[in-house]
């Protein structure tokens, strides 16, 4: 653990004590459950970084009062001591409420255990609060006291509220600060401000769903419905040590502490800037974080893009900081702005503002604003005066077309520039298919300077704006007015243009299995692909860093490798989705990718279990399903998606497994190399509806010789026991885009 050559202990081999407590190595962490019980507790480890020296043991409920517990944490820590890694251990953190109470009878044992093994034993003094994205903490608001540290370098005292254990644990309060009639709080991610009548927040409470990050402590602002004065949060933050109050990022639940005069009236008063984010921070168990603007009863009415503001004291309105994930099929480009993702030639980006997103050329300097605190967003395109391009209404489809329902539903569009009547129509079609609005320019009048009819977008105006179903918009409120044209012939009416129907959208496929040569990549290149990626590999690198750091098994000599499995777990333009639309386009996303994505996938371990897919044809037994690119399978069978109706049961050969490389993600994803085959064994049906049990083909297999046959005996009971076990699993629905597209991809049959 402390030898940077190892990294993280490897695990010791699981072990039963009693015949029901299995000990599991899950990434740097560690998990003991009962052997009936379904490993959910461990969904957590994946979220919780490595701290170097250390080792957290998280323990299941079921577990936790099991005789022969101490026993196994004995045996299991006997074994890691003995591992060359375990060398560097220094504290060992036992995930188990209440066991660090130094009035309970686990005192003596956990000290024992630190002189036997020279370490550290630190345990929780009450309640445990299991948070994605903020580790494991000791609510002090529920009764509890902290981490409390055994052995020889502590007797019981207290050593924080967290694990892992940021840079400012020490700098908060000890107790709550209380003026102006707001009190404090002490939450996972820093502290929470609220009216002093109001209760202490719970682990349920939305304070508590905010991220922790390691170097920057978090105010989180109120409640839902809660109103917080600014003036208040002032009076608080004086009574706050200075450097914790220069370092805070204040987060906003309530909706009057989202409005730009909240923070520049709160910036005014302190006489600094003020950081916060653009609502509530929430952290998934991928690690995606999400911003979203609460309503009064909790429920979420905004997603708002841009996720950091700053806002300086004077200033009439904040600067967007940082953005929210790029929407699929874009990337980010600087810090607040899309592109298309791989398209470094166009000018056209797609600019996050304090309340929207404006579409239009880099070489245009925007003047539209809108504001952040309001239930809707607005989707600016063009510049005012301006012809509105054909690039920039792609630009609009193609973003719609990749946001999240709920983001579409509360999308206000606006041209700000000059359309041809029969672009509007279009347009006004595909906004509305998505269930966004269109607010039709206020006046709409013709110019003639060249005989052609065109529409001219004046400056938009706040004003109530009725979309129906028609071509035809009924627009409320007042109207700009033009110059008094000189008289010319009226022109003929323009009949209506029917509005287009929204084409399918499909995605391409290989239709020939991809040459490529199953070897180690070259450092030519390893290089091109560093060079063709750039800040893209970058941030690949930084997590192959962490994997190697966790997994001994995982050689530095292929960190280029591995850079190019994360791209292709990733959601840019190296991602499965985009990779496979670039292969069938016969193109490579960046120069050296495919060799390093090859060599990558050899590096990483084989897995040997039934894999899942789902799919929407089902086919019959005996028919051999190919697919030419990559295919992506999820190594757990408790995954569902709303979008396929059939169960894909595979028994893999070659498939390599990703989750020692990223963890956390959606779901545990093990990826076939190029042109595989699967042979249909049979077919079921159960509660879930239909299933296809499958094996993976070798390379030239015959699929109908005698030794094809004798495999397909051999199989068949491991898939049809998975099978079984599937039908009585809870179901997890996985709703992410790009993890639907993965699991999903149709497989074809071999003809």
């Amino acid at each position: 653990m402390a030898a940077p050559a190892t990294g993280a202990p490897p695990p010791p081999r699981p072990r039963e004590r009693g015949g029901d407590l299995v000990v599991e190595w899950r990434g740097p962490h560690t998990l003991i459950r009962r052997r009936d019980e379904l490993p959910g507790a461990a969904d957590v480890l994946g979220t919780i970084p490595w701290v170097p020296g250390n080792v957290l043991v998280l323990v299941s409920a079921t577990a936790h009062r099991h005789p022969s517990l101490s026993g196994v944490v004995r045996d299991w820590l006997a074994q890691l001591r003995s591992t060359p890694g375990g060398a560097g251990l220094q504290a060992v953190w036992l995930a188990v409420p209440d066991l660090g109470d130094t009035d309970g009878m686990c005192g003596p044992w956990m000290h024992g255990l630190a002189v036997d093994f020279d370490i550290d034993v630190i345990a929780p003094d009450g309640p445990l609060t299991t948070t994605v994205g903020a580790g494991l903490y000791v609510n002090r608001a529920e009764g509890g006291t902290g981490w409390r540290r055994f052995g020889p370098r502590g007797q019981g005292d207290v050593v924080g509220c967290r694990f892992p254990v940021p840079a400012w644990e020490h700098q908060l309060p000890r107790g709550p600060v209380t003026a102006a009639g707001l009190v404090t709080a002490t939450v996972p991610a820093g502290l929470a401000v609220r009216p002093a009548g109001l209760p202490a927040p719970g682990h349920m409470s939305p304070v508590f769903r905010v991220p922790m990050h390691a170097r920057i402590p978090k105010l989180i602002v109120g409640q839902p419905g809660v109103d917080v004065p600014a003036k208040a949060v002032a009076e608080i933050l004086g009574h706050v040590p200075e450097p914790l109050r220069r370092a805070l990022l204040v987060v906003p639940v309530s909706a009057s502490a989202v409005a730009p005069e909240w923070a520049a009236e709160l910036a005014e008063l302190l006489g600094e800037d003020v950081m916060l984010t653009a609502g509530l921070e929430t952290i998934n168990r991928a690690g995606v974080v999400r911003t979203v603007v609460l309503g009064p009863q909790g429920q979420e009415v905004l997603v708002p893009l841009a996720a950091m503001l700053r806002h300086r004291a004077g200033a009439a309105a904040p600067e967007v900081v940082d953005i929210a994930p790029a929407p699929p099929g874009w990337e980010k480009h600087g810090s607040r702005c899309y592109r298309r993702a791989g398209d470094r030639s166009s000018s056209l980006l797609a600019e996050v503002l304090p309340g929207g997103l404006h579409v239009h050329s880099d070489a245009e300097q925007p003047v539209f604003t809108t504001r952040l605190d309001s239930p809707s967003w607005t989707l600016a395109i063009g510049g005012e005066g301006q012809p509105v391009t054909e690039a920039e209404l792609a630009a609009v489809r193609e973003l719609l077309g990749g946001l999240a329902p709920h983001q579409c539903r509360t999308a206000q569009v606006r041209v700000l520039g000059t359309a041809e009547p029969a672009e509007l129509a279009a347009l006004g079609a595909h906004v509305r298919s998505v269930g966004a609005t269109l607010q039709a320019p206020p006046r709409q009048e013709s110019e003639d300077s060249s005989r052609t009819q065109r529409i001219v977008v004046a400056k938009p105006v706040h004003v109530p704006v009725v979309v129906t179903a028609s071509p035809v918009a009924t627009v409320s409120g007042p109207v700009a007015t033009q110059p008094e044209p000189k008289p010319e012939p009226k022109p003929e009416p323009v009949a209506p243009q029917a509005e287009p129907e929204p084409e399918p959208v499909t995605s391409a496929k290989p239709r020939e299995p991809v040459d490529l040569a199953d070897r180690p990549s070259t450092p030519a290149e390893q290089a091109r692909l560093a060079t063709s990626a750039g800040a893209l590999y970058t941030e690949a690198l930084a997590a192959v860093n962490v994997a190697l750091s966790a997994w001994p098994m995982l050689k530095p000599e292929a960190k280029a490798d591995l850079v190019a499995v994360c791209l292709y777990l990733g959601r840019g333009e190296g991602g499965a989705t985009a990779l496979a639309d670039a292969l069938a386009e016969g193109r490579e996303p960046f120069d050296g990718y495919l060799p390093c994505l090859v060599s990558g996938l050899r590096r990483l371990p084989t897995h040997r279990k039934v894999v899942l897919r789902q799919e929407n044809t089902e086919h019959a037994e005996g028919t051999v399903l190919t697919e030419p690119g990559f295919l992506s399978a999820s190594l757990h069978l408790d995954v569902t998606t709303g979008s396929a109706r059939i169960d894909h049961l595979i028994w893999p050969v070659a498939a390599r497994r990703t989750s020692e490389l990223v963890m956390g993600r959606t779901f545990d994803e093990v990826v076939f190399p190029v042109g595989r085959r699967f042979k249909v064994l049979a077919t079921k049906t159960g509660d879930g509806g239909p299933s296809m049990l499958s094996r993976e083909l070798l390379p030239d297999e015959d699929p109908q010789s005698p030794e094809a046959l004798e495999r397909d005996r051999t199989v068949l009971p491991r898939l049809e026991r998975a099978w079984r076990e599937r039908q009585t699993a809870d179901l997890r629905l996985i709703e992410e885009p790009d993890a639907l597209a993965r699991l999903t991809t149709p497989l074809e049959a071999d003809k």
